[in-house]
């Protein structure tokens, strides 16, 4: 297929949701740096370049119907179920172009309008030279002056030890016949089979270890769309950063809010010398060689435009928290936030759930009407920062929305989950994002959105049923289970959950 342009073409790249690709997650970033945001209570565009199958768009223009979305991808069989599921919800704000960054720059498809907001997901690193250079060339055109860029790449040196078996792997599984997931199967019994004739010296390397357990494990089309593009590349954030300078963008930050708390991560020494940087692309290159990145999140903005810290201030004491999950599921040790794991002190967690626990909130109210005023901000701060970077909570601005586009695209989500275990991601038309869901909570959000009153039992029953008849068996600590007792019994226990203890939480986020 020459039309790939060297991507791998014969497999849909697996449905996610990516909660920084947001416009409020996106605003909130660039305010935490300082930074004048984009308006979003008044009509703004956002591109998103290579949409994949769509789902994160989907989500947020059915939950931010002041936004006009678009999404761009080559790929026939990703926009095509992007608009299945768009027109079943008939989200009118959202618009899916099949064409290749090249027909973008070269005039081969519809003109895009000026935006606000131009993202772009695990893109940038899988491409050839000459596609990032189209990208390039479309952030020049099409973003507004302020406008705010969300770029996620492989980053180095963080994938430096696995650089030379990615090469191998992806060189053997060329040699192979068959689509992209048998080539990949096929090379990666191969090195295993290398590492074994090796003496094992690969493995006992931990993140060797890691690579080669992940390609016998891991999905097939997310490890083909990881490692077997052909221009699949790693790159320093400041070769990255210098890319952008030429469409006049200015870094200012990490999408991870939690990088606004640099003590999780780097002592003081660490901080002391990088604070001696005063080049920002050099300063965060060397901060990736201290933490030894893999992945990065980076926000840019078209000329920047700096805030006082009193306007920073006031900006934040508008924004609300809502609690994405029953307040006695939230975890506060081994949360997954960023760059590590990390834990947060139970005494000064305890009077924010207790506000949580009622329901979303301004931050004004959970924190005290001058907590926002001045730098440092209060550690209460920071455990709101935790409890978000690791999907537990949202902040957000406080909206005024109809909620019955993200009522239809739930529903047809919903519906879906009877079929496939594609969609794990709900809308939320309080917070304008997701809201991630287990294929039982789909389910019965299904029942629910049509019999409100529906009992627990008959729910549960439905559930099982559902699952069934698709062989579909559910997961238990990593393990699947075999028998259809214990799959009865584990989907009962997840529909009670869901009907007893998510369900008040999905109402009070408008999800149905």
């Amino acid at each position: 297929m020459q039309w790939s342009q060297g991507y791998v073409a014969d497999l849909d790249y697996p449905v996610g949701f990516y909660q920084e690709q947001g416009p409020d997650y996106l605003n909130i970033a660039c305010v935490l740096n300082e930074v004048e945001p984009v308006r979003t209570d008044r009509p703004y565009t956002y591109l998103e370049l290579g949409c994949g199958m769509g789902n994160t768009l989907a989500i947020l223009a059915a939950g931010n119907p002041m936004g006009t979305f678009y999404g761009i991808d080559f790929m026939p069989s990703h926009i095509g179920t992007a608009r299945r599921i768009a027109g079943a919800a008939h989200l009118d704000n959202l618009h899916y172009l099949e064409h290749s960054f090249g027909d973008l720059v070269d005039g081969r498809a519809p003109v895009l309008p000026q935006c606000d907001f131009i993202t772009l997901h695990g893109v940038y690193t899988w491409i050839s030279r000459e596609n990032q250079q189209h990208i390039i060339t479309l952030l020049k055109r099409h973003l507004k002056p302020g406008g705010i860029v969300y770029i996620s790449y492989n980053a180095l040196p963080g994938w430096n030890a696995e650089k030379p078996l990615m090469r191998l792997l992806r060189e053997y599984a060329d040699g192979e016949r068959g689509d992209s997931a048998s080539r990949l199967r096929s090379a990666s019994r191969f090195m295993k089979q290398f590492d074994l004739e090796n003496g094992g010296g690969f493995s006992e390397t931990p993140t060797l270890k890691k690579f080669l357990g992940a390609l016998n494990e891991g999905n097939a089309a997310y490890l083909a769309h990881e490692y077997l593009h052909q221009y699949s590349e790693p790159l320093y954030h400041i070769d990255v950063a210098r890319d952008l300078a030429a469409a006049k963008l200015d870094f200012i930050g990490s999408s991870d809010l939690c990088e606004m708390l640099p003590g999780l991560y780097l002592n003081d020494e660490k901080q002391g010398v990088l604070g001696k940087i005063a080049d920002s692309g050099l300063r965060e290159t060397a901060k990736d060689f201290f933490l030894n990145r893999k992945f990065r999140r980076d926000v840019f903005v078209r000329g920047a435009r700096k805030m006082s810290p009193i306007r920073q201030g006031e900006w934040l004491q508008t924004l609300s928290v809502a609690l994405l999950k029953p307040h006695q599921h939230v975890k506060l040790s081994q949360l997954p936030v960023g760059l590590m794991e990390v834990c947060i002190d139970e005494a000064g967690f305890g009077p924010i759930m207790e506000k949580l626990a009622g329901g979303p909130c301004t931050l004004t109210h959970l924190l005290g009407p001058d907590a926002m005023k001045n730098q440092p901000f209060p550690a209460a701060f920071g455990v709101i920062l935790m409890l978000t970077g690791s999907s537990q909570t949202s902040l957000y601005l406080p909206r005024t929305v109809n909620p019955d586009a993200a009522h239809r695209l739930n529903a047809v989500l919903a519906e879906e989950g009877h079929h496939n275990d594609h969609y794990r991601t709900l809308a939320s038309p309080l917070t304008g994002s997701g809201v991630v869901v287990n294929p039982v909570d789909l389910l019965v959000v299904d029942v629910v959105r049509q019999r409100p009153e529906e009992l627990v039992s008959t729910v549960i029953a439905q559930a099982q049923a559902s699952l069934a008849r698709r062989g579909r068996r559910l997961r238990k600590d990593g393990v699947i289970l075999e028998s259809d007792e214990e799959n009865q019994h584990e989907i009962a226990l997840h529909a009670r959950t869901a009907m007893e203890d998510k369900l008040p939480v999905w109402r009070q986020l408008g999800m149905l």
